[in-house]
């Protein structure tokens, strides 16, 4: 009997020294550690045209909800230049657009764990703008300009398995800076419309 005491007593002490835990005014939580890549496509207006922006981006994630990283994305399909730029291509060969930007880039998530949330991400950066002769990726116009470039986001996301998320969404794309004749900082600047596919540790 005094033997069974004895253990239980011991048990409860064992149990109170485990379960003791410092007050303080700041509790400071363990940090977990994550990352992610993103393939992204945006479709946004280029040039008075629609264009098809494809790129990735990806970084390091704190705590399943703060991304810390970089990332590019340039344009993917053709799109002509104004009839004032083709009159000046050498043997009348026509003139594409090129367009290309990336930069540092911070996300935010906002209740990751749940199924369906969102998360708003901002880019700031520098871009690139000028001219290719079509179907001659060897040739390209003299004619070409830098551009400071801010682009916000806004996105629902779906966990999808562990190690994906797909997201869609919306954004504005801001460009300043650019002076290549035949192209203005509006005809680069605009909303696009968001596709991504993430693949990581959340």
């Amino acid at each position: 009997m005094m033997k069974f005491v004895f253990i239980l007593l011991l048990f409860f002490m064992v149990s109170g020294v485990i379960a003791q835990q410092d007050e303080t005014l700041l509790e400071v939580k363990e940090i977990e550690h994550g990352g992610y890549g993103a393939l992204t496509i945006k479709f946004a207006g280029i040039n008075d045209k629609l264009g098809v922006l494809v790129g990735g981006y990806g970084g390091w994630l704190i705590n399943h909800s703060f991304m810390i990283g970089a990332g590019g994305f340039g344009l993917a399909n053709k799109i002509e230049a104004d009839p004032e730029i083709q009159a000046l291509s050498a043997d009348g060969k026509i003139l594409d657009v090129q367009f290309g930007y990336g930069g540092f880039i911070m996300e935010y998530i906002h209740n990751p764990h749940r199924l369906f949330h969102y998360n708003i991400k901002a880019l700031i950066g520098a871009g690139g703008v000028g001219y290719a002769v079509r179907d001659d990726f060897n040739a390209s116009d003299s004619k070409q300009s830098a551009c400071f470039v801010l682009e916000l986001d806004a996105n629902v996301e779906m966990n999808v398995t562990d190690f994906m998320r797909v997201n869609v969404g919306a954004g504005y794309r801001y460009v300043s800076g650019s002076d290549l004749e035949g192209i203005r900082d509006n005809d680069l600047a605009g909303p696009s419309a968001n596709i991504i596919f993430k693949f990581g540790k959340f």
